[in-house]
């Protein structure tokens, strides 16, 4: 019997490429978890970083409070014990005619009206009570004395020290009977409003009181008699002065104090409570200062944590904050150089400010004129309105008298015509009535009103003229003032910058090179970026990796699958052997039949494998 053999072999391309595709996914999935375990730690540190941040700010925003609640504290302190010494120097050199709270409150007052500090004032009237209270009368005359000693001062324009100096002196000659000429000429060289008032009072010049002077006649009598008699003029010419910044913080300085005295007065209970139980708050003390050497043992071993603060703190935000303020005080650096040098740029610096000052200085003085100008306009339109309605009440009411009296008149003469006729009659002599003259005066007295009125108006609409010129001359010499000096600024700049351009080339230059050149942390700091780098390199490789392979994945799956899997059907390959001819209907049959087999095998099998069959023509 003759014998059929077949090989049927598939050519699968279908499992390699997907092979490849899942061994390519599992290298996408590993890559992306690194990726994300590198983001994760990032995150991690990032925000341990802005903790340690926080935390330093919050640090550092206690250690100011901290800092300024101890500066608090000793100028509490300070202020307490100033109080405290004031007030026994006051007791001592009280005559007893008011108490020393009584006392204290006159050389407040004084203060506030002399626009003087109340410690500053109180300290003199100690001083002249204490070392010259011979000279005075009473604590209260002192006091008075001390007022017109500081309104004086005010009007001589002495600074602070020169005041002192000046007060010291005039202390010391009243404490010795007469001012002599060390003390004079102390006196002339810092206030000399105080000397000429002196030599006013004497009658002589300054160079003849010098002399007086030598010879002992400027006595403490003199000098107290001389302030008293210019206090009227001396008060009238302070008054006139207008109020400067200084004195303002004075006036409120004084109503702090005064607020604060009953806190003040606790402050210094505390201190006698102290000094009484000084052997209790000795140990305290000394258990205070070893709580001191722990912390700073604590933090001298918290410092070793610093260096690693500083790496955390290059992923966070802060330091391109602090890149970026490098940055400008570089670009600051260069601009200082580019103008001609520190001074030149600090000049440039002073114009701009000044100029910018006196600027908003002559706007705001512009709004406030016209403010100024408007009230005055609208005062003197009421000042013509109530003028113009007053002259007209007045004429009317003179009118309407002068109608009476003519009237009246008129009734008189008639009467007077009768009283002729009858005295005509023998015997008869009767008395004719004198005409009256209400109306008459009525009018002249309005008249005299009305010009007095019209000229009182006419002074004011002067005056309110004069105003607002007075007040538009003085905002351009204002304007004409701020560019007299921003021309003066500017021509002092570019006389500057030739002198610094033809110095640049010697000498020490500040360059940008030298702006941070010591950093403590420089080397670590490198060393950990470096290390950063080279992480961040390979996440970005291993992300890069991950997307080429996503994408051969995307490309295989809607691209070469579809090619290689669809449109490419495997091809069986068929021999036969055998001495089947296929030409009888049951050879034909039995083929068709074993073919039909072995596909379904293979495509159920889904392997490419060599399968023999044995046929037979049975």
């Amino acid at each position: 019997m003759a014998t059929i053999q077949e090989e049927l072999i598939l050519y699968d391309k279908f499992s390699g490429t997907f092979t490849k595709y899942i061994r390519q996914a599992n290298q996408a999935a590993g890559a992306t978890s690194s990726a994300q375990k590198s983001v994760d730690r990032m995150t991690q540190s990032q925000k341990k970083a802005a903790n340690a941040t926080d935390g330093l700010a919050g640090s550092v925003r206690k250690l100011v409070a901290g800092y300024v609640g101890l500066q608090t504290i000793s100028r509490l302190i300070n202020l307490s014990d100033t109080i405290t010494s004031t007030a026994a120097r006051i007791d001592m050199m009280n005559d007893g005619l008011q108490t020393t709270a009584q006392l204290n409150d006159m050389i407040w007052q004084s203060a506030q009206r002399s626009r003087g500090l109340y410690t500053e004032t109180a300290n003199l009237v100690a001083q002249l009570g204490n070392l010259a209270g011979d000279a005075f009368s009473s604590s209260q005359e002192i006091v008075a004395f001390a007022e017109q000693i500081n309104k004086q001062i005010a009007l001589s324009g002495a600074s602070g020290t020169a005041a002192s100096a000046a007060i010291l002196q005039l202390t010391q000659g009243l404490s010795s009977g007469a001012l002599r000429g060390e003390e004079l000429n102390s006196i002339l060289e810092q206030t000399p409003t105080i000397a000429q008032a002196i030599a006013q009072y004497m009658g002589v010049t300054t160079g003849e009181m010098r002399e007086l002077a030598s010879q002992g006649a400027v006595t403490a009598e003199v000098v107290k008699n001389a302030m008293f008699a210019a206090a009227e003029e001396t008060n009238a010419k302070f008054e006139s002065m207008p109020m400067t910044w200084a004195q303002v913080w004075n006036q409120c300085q004084n109503i702090a104090i005064q607020a604060l005295e009953p806190l003040l007065g606790v402050v210094s209970s505390f201190a006698q409570l102290v000094s009484n139980n000084i052997d209790v708050v000795i140990p305290v003390i000394a258990g205070l200062a070893a709580g001191l050497l722990f912390f700073a043992a604590a933090t001298a071993i918290a410092d070793a944590a610093v260096s690693g603060f500083f790496t955390r703190l290059l992923t966070n935000p802060l330091t391109w904050i602090a890149v970026a303020i490098g940055i400008v005080i570089a670009l600051i650096v260069q601009w200082v150089q580019a103008v001609g040098g520190l001074q030149t740029a600090w000049l440039i610096v002073v114009d701009a400010l000044m100029y910018g000052w006196d600027t908003v200085k002559a706007g705001f003085m512009t709004g406030v004129f016209f403010v100024m100008n408007l009230w005055d306009q609208l005062t003197l339109a009421l000042a013509t309105a109530s003028t113009n309605i007053v002259n007209f009440m007045g004429q009317m009411k003179a009118n309407v008298l002068l109608i009476l009296q003519t009237m009246i008149n008129g009734a008189i003469d008639l009467i007077n015509w009768f009283i002729e006729k009858l005295n005509l009659l023998p015997g008869v002599a009767i008395q004719t009535i004198e005409r009256v003259t209400f109306g008459t005066t009525a009018q002249l007295e309005n008249e005299a009103a009305t010009a007095a009125r019209n000229q009182a108006l006419t002074a004011q609409q002067q005056q309110v003229a004069q105003n607002i010129a007075d007040r538009q001359a003085e905002l351009e010499q204002m304007w004409a003032d701020r560019d007299a000096d921003h021309a003066a600024r500017q021509q002092e700049i570019a006389q500057r910058q030739p002198a610094a351009a033809a110095n640049s080339g010697s000498g020490t230059q500040w360059t940008t090179g030298n702006v941070g050149s010591y950093d403590p942390y420089s080397v670590e700091t490198a060393a950990n970026t470096g290390s950063a780098a080279s992480s961040l390199s390979s996440i970005e490789k291993s992300v890069n990796m991950a997307d080429e392979d996503l994408k051969n994945l995307v490309d295989m799956a809607e691209r070469r699958y579809v090619n290689n899997i669809n449109l490419q059907a495997n091809t069986p390959v068929i021999t036969v052997n055998g001495a089947n001819t296929g030409r009888t209907q049951a050879d034909r049959q039995a083929l068709a039949d074993t073919i039909a087999s072995i596909l379904q095998e293979q495509a159920a099998a889904g392997a490419t494998r060599a399968t023999a069959h044995a046929y037979s023509g049975g």
